[in-house]
């Protein structure tokens, strides 16, 4: 199935960017999630948003951004939560350290109005970002990741759900 919106580009020139959304069914958990094919000139900026801001879209940034660079690609990714944590959790810190990311210093930023202006992409993990807010309706795509596992029901489950949606966000945009 896919939704198909045609909308104005942000360049002010008035060209028509085409972003389609295709639902992929996983049949054997019954759970459905949306891959973004999402045409964008790059660099391309995805905002990930996860409720504290501090797990799951902290984990997706980091490996957006490792696996655009393997493909040498040049993106912005960023994260942030709808109400965010005073820190990273140990547990995240140190999963992220044993695969090569230093976040020691990284701390969850809010949503802001800014942040979501500056994104061509927003991905949620089980949080409605539209009516997280005060502002004005957002006008950027929004791909809802919400069956993904807690981190805090293991780093390494979630990890590998989160870089295999990450690989194939990827794939569709370029």
């Amino acid at each position: 199935m896919k939704a198909r919106e045609e909308c104005q580009s942000s360049d002010g020139q008035g060209s028509v960017l085409t972003r389609t959304l295709t639902l992929i069914s996983q049949l054997n958990h019954r759970h459905y999630y949306f891959i973004a094919s999402v045409p964008m000139p790059e660099p391309a900026s995805v905002l990930f948003v996860c409720l504290h801001g501090s797990a799951k879209s902290v984990i997706a940034a980091e490996y957006f951004r490792r696996l655009a660079a393997v493909q040498a690609r040049v993106v912005r990714a960023g994260s942030a939560g709808i109400t965010p944590d005073a820190e990273i959790p140990p547990g995240v810190v140190a999963g992220l350290r044993n695969d090569g990311f230093d976040v020691g210093d990284l701390r969850p930023a809010p949503l802001t109005s800014a942040s979501v202006r500056d994104a061509n992409l927003i991905v949620s993990f089980g949080c409605d970002v539209a009516t997280a807010s005060d502002w004005p309706a957002i006008d950027v795509p929004v791909v809802r990741w919400d069956d993904v596992p807690a981190v805090s029901d293991g780093y390494d489950v979630a990890r590998t759900e989160i870089v295999r949606r990450v690989g194939l966000l990827l794939e569709s945009l370029f």
